[in-house]
């Protein structure tokens, strides 16, 4: 198994619907972690907490989410809501993978690397 196929493993499963955009789901999320850690009421090692609030805070500074959204409004016109797996990608990066929940990925998929290219407009195409 590779470096990706672990991380990818290790990944960070968000629901995003009609009502709840990736950004906010990250959002909240990230809120939840860092308040669950802050009081010490979490079950997760504080290595845990690391990654996982590191990977939701580059996630939301380094991705373009009017491309993610238009992405997600185009896949929610056939279901009523997707999982958004975020991961680290082979070179350490934060990535994602949008599918419909229980879907094994292929073609339905939208999938992305945050990183420079949020400035132009782009996403990047990790699959």
């Amino acid at each position: 198994m590779n470096r990706e196929e672990k991380e990818r493993e290790r990944g960070l499963v968000l629901s995003v619907d009609r009502d709840n955009c990736a950004e906010t789901a990250a959002k909240r999320e990230y809120a939840r972690l860092a308040e669950e850690y802050l009081r010490g009421s979490g079950s997760l090692e504080e290595s845990e907490y690391g990654y996982r609030l590191d990977l939701l805070r580059e996630f939301l500074e380094n991705t373009d989410f009017a491309a993610l959204r238009g992405a997600c409004e185009e896949m929610l016109r056939d279901v009523e809501a997707l999982s958004l797996t975020l991961f680290r990608d082979g070179e350490g990066k934060p990535a994602f993978r949008v599918l419909p929940p229980g879907a094994a990925g292929g073609e339905d998929a939208a999938a992305g690397r945050t990183g420079p290219d949020r400035r132009s407009g782009q996403t990047r195409g990790t699959g």
